[in-house]
């Protein structure tokens, strides 16, 4: 097993749905998901390769890609495990807190809890560090965050709507993510490196707006990954979650209720007392589709499982820190780590009041440095942009008034055959998908639609390829669309101008 380091710098603020908020109150994930840069690369490479390289790339999960966490101390962090705890009251720096670990007996910690209830800890990131003494420190922090108050645009006025005030609390600028990309085949490795490494894409939500850009850097490439190896007198393990984790039923359902089988063990008991779960739920969205999946339910990053008197089928084997379980594994789900030194272990230096530091996750560069931040770029990248918008819609008007000439000869198509077409292009945002659409509204192989399509399918596409208006799309079939569902582009309304 390979594996490449990637450093994310966030170079404008970042908005990443967890969707636990209201509609009205929207808050950022402290991670950046592995699928999101899985969907970078399969933008770019996904029609270019053939279709067994296409699988490997995205599907079959023969790439694992790790969820980017914050970076601390140049190391990058896992999430405080749900098994951790601290006495209520007391606030999480050094000398005033101590991590309890619920994986541990209570002889194994270091105090005891006094009259203290022990409060979870659901939050925030850590990474251990070995002093020059030999001692180990917790070093722990949470990253940034920004908060912005938005309004919906009225498109008709041009004003902002009433009644519709959103809050976005999001991932400030600055800030530094360490991501992990491993397989067995360093080729693939190098596809993928070629296609992120030195980029500034944009990832999120709101990309229109101001949030998003991010660099993408490669630090570390082809890194071999040893194998572990179980010993066969270990029957007792816990497993943290380094990501979310999706596990199926009986019946192909998502399902909460773990078994041994779903860690790969061939036997076992599942220790409720000690295991610490959180879960999370959410809708992902299919762009081929254009909609969203079914509900999706999975076992929280952060959250522990201990399962004891367990057994690895004989001669197992996995790559430290790429192992993974569960369903999903091509979009960055499964990922976890076996009986992780700094959960289990006996020492008491890990947990140790003294040990513990709490570290501000702090941006690795001031925004308002940035030149592309510039106000003075800022105005003249928006003057281009309004000024190219003008002609873009006047070009758009042009070509609305030839189109009034032939409107006739689709006198026969309903409003409804225009409106699935309009509905189409409000989510299309490039030339490639509006050939798509094309072919799946205009061009269907059978069916009812293909009756209704089959004399004006070729009149419409050639209009919309000849004179280069291709360039005017998808804008130019969006309001052809909206017209003539609404009737105004008809024969009739035609006589009355």
């Amino acid at each position: 097993m390979f594996r490449d380091t990637y450093i994310i710098t966030l170079r404008e603020p970042c908005l990443l749905l967890d969707n636990t908020g209201t509609e009205n109150n929207i808050r950022s994930l402290e991670f950046i998901p592995g699928n999101i840069f899985r969907g970078l690369v399969a933008a770019k490479l996904y029609n270019t390769y053939r279709s067994n390289e296409v699988i490997d790339l995205f599907h079959n999960g023969s790439v694992r890609y790790h969820d980017a966490n914050p970076i601390i101390h140049n190391n990058r962090t896992w999430r405080i495990p749900a098994a951790w705890h601290t006495r209520k009251g007391f606030a999480l720096k050094a000398g005033q807190a101590t991590f309890y670990s619920s994986v541990l007996t209570n002889s194994d910690n270091t105090e005891k809890l006094d009259t203290n209830e022990p409060y979870e800890n659901v939050s925030g990131y850590f990474t251990t560090h070995h002093q020059p003494d030999g001692a180990s420190c917790v070093h722990y922090g949470s990253p940034e965050y920004g908060i912005s108050l938005k309004s919906r645009h009225n498109a008709d006025t041009g004003t902002s709507m009433d009644a519709h005030l959103f809050m976005y609390k999001y991932l400030r600028a600055g800030q530094q993510f360490m991501l992990y990309i491993s397989s067995e085949r360093a080729d693939l490795l190098e596809i993928i490196r070629n296609t992120l490494d030195d980029t500034y894409p944009h990832i999120g939500k709101s990309r229109r707006n101001e949030y998003g850009r991010a660099h993408i850097k490669c630090i570390s490439q082809i890194e071999p990954l040893d194998n572990a190896i179980i010993p066969e007198s270990t029957h007792d393990f816990t497993f943290y979650a380094d990501s979310d984790l999706c596990f199926l039923g009986n019946f192909g359902e998502y399902t909460t209720q773990l078994t041994p089988s779903h860690f790969g063990l061939s036997s076992g008991n599942i220790d409720y007392v000690k295991s610490r779960l959180t879960i999370r739920r959410y809708y992902p969205f299919n762009h081929k589709r254009r909609t969203h999946d079914p509900e999706r339910i999975v076992i929280g990053k952060g959250s522990v499982v201990c399962i004891n008197d367990a057994r690895f089928p004989a001669g197992f084997k996995y790559p430290e820190g790429a192992h993974t379980i569960g369903v999903h594994r091509s979009e960055g789900l499964g990922h976890v780590l076996i009986n992780a030194p700094w959960l289990i272990g006996r020492s008491p230096d890990c947990f140790n009041a003294a040990k513990i530091d709490r570290v501000d996750i702090l941006p690795h560069f001031s925004p308002k440095a940035d030149p592309k931040n510039d106000i003075s770029t800022k105005c003249i990248n928006l003057l281009e942009i309004i000024r190219t918008t003008k002609n873009k819609e006047m070009l758009v008007e042009n070509a609305l008034n030839d189109f009034r000439e032939e409107a006739s000869q689709f006198k026969n198509l309903k409003s409804s055959q225009w409106g699935r077409l309009y509905s189409e292009c409000m989510v299309t945002s490039s030339t490639d998908e509006q050939e798509d659409i094309l072919q799946i509204i205009i061009r269907p192989k059978e069916g009812k639609r293909a009756e209704k399509w089959r004399n004006s399918a070729d009149q419409l596409h050639a209009f919309l390829i000849q004179d280069k208006k291709w360039k005017l799309h998808p804008l130019l079939l969006k309001r052809i669309s909206r017209e003539m569902q609404k009737g105004g582009l008809e024969p009739s309304n035609l006589k009355r101008e």
